[in-house]
């Protein structure tokens, strides 16, 4: 498929636009924002809950907005290339959503104010110099995933206090990856486990991955978050059942999808608000200016059904901790 047709106008007015000089002189008024993210179904409600933020400060499509979404329709490889591509466009505002894609449009620009979704680890990054002085062009939302990375391993250690090999997904081209795979290293050491570390860098390394986890005689699975596994969470959890094995997700759809839990930030939220940095730096804002702002709210979802299928009995300290049970 050519690059270019992955640009999506959500307002397409370009033909009446050159028709009417009226119409046109009014589009040249639109203020706009590229949207740099993943494609698919999963993704969506979070980009929905961003352009909700943003029609809550005032901003409608096609009114005084215009939205070009950029995606990478999972090849993650054509990631700088789209990057340089929407760059060239000039849009005003660069809404991205994840370390991937942070990642990429810091390499295609630094004059043109980045907005992060749910970056990580952003300072060790090098996204910004600190989370209250950012002193560049990106700002925004950051999340402590190398804590929740924690909580994941604990828990599945609390349902499951006999397992004692966990395998854990790693996409090592995060820009977060090494300092997840240290995390969870300590975790384990920790709690007395065996860390069974499991590349996969692409969705076509998945049916291989879960080969070897079965090889390794893994009792439980842990899944980095990450775009690649985020957008391919149901082809996750259909493997993990044909293997009989628990899986624990830094993202709440692991278990909607029949994943057993997840432990996650309520990431919904956080793009939502992520919408006000773009509302103030539209407004002349820098974003050097705009302090980073940490997620402020976690989570932890359990699928009763779906342990109840492994022979999975949640412990009641789980159970009163979850924020949701699903039945």
């Amino acid at each position: 498929m050519n690059t270019r047709r992955r640009f999506h106008w959500v307002f397409g007015a370009a033909l009446l636009a050159a028709a009417l000089p009226g119409v046109a002189q009014q589009q040249r008024k639109l203020r706009r924002v590229a949207i740099f993210g993943a494609s698919s179904q999963t993704a969506r409600p979070y980009f929905d809950a961003f352009r909700n933020g943003m029609r809550e400060r005032g901003w409608s499509d096609g009114v005084n907005i215009e939205y070009r979404v950029v995606n990478t329709e999972g090849r993650m490889g054509e990631l700088d290339a789209l990057a340089m591509r929407m760059v060239a466009e000039e849009p005003d505002v660069i809404f991205a959503s994840l370390g991937q894609y942070i990642r990429a449009a810091q390499k295609a620009t630094r004059s043109i104010p980045i907005v992060m979704g749910a970056g990580s680890d952003v300072v060790a990054n090098g996204f910004v110099q600190s989370l209250a002085r950012p002193g560049g062009n990106i700002t925004g939302m950051t999340t402590l995933v190398e804590e929740t990375l924690a909580k994941l391993f604990e828990i599945m250690h609390e349902i499951l206090p006999a397992a004692k090999r966990i395998a854990f997904l790693v996409n090592e081209t995060h820009p977060s990856a090494e300092v997840f795979t240290r995390r969870a290293q300590e975790t384990c050491n920790t709690l007395g486990l065996r860390m069974i570390r499991v590349v996969v860098n692409s969705p076509d390394k998945l049916e291989g991955a879960f080969a070897s986890i079965t090889a390794n005689k893994a009792q439980g699975v842990v899944v980095m978050p990450d775009t690649v596994f985020f957008v391919n969470t149901k082809q996750i959890v259909d493997r993990l059942r044909r293997a009989k094995l628990p899986g624990a997700f830094a993202v709440r759809e692991g278990p909607v999808a029949g994943g057993v839990f997840s432990y996650a930030g309520k990431f919904l939220d956080s793009y939502r608000y992520a919408a006000s940095y773009v509302d103030r730096i539209l407004r002349g804002a820098q974003p050097r200016d705009l302090p980073v702002e940490q997620t402020a709210t976690y989570e932890l979802v359990v699928n009763q059904k779906a342990a109840r299928e492994l022979g999975i009995r949640f412990p009641q300290s789980v159970l009163v901790r979850a924020d949701e049970v699903l039945e």
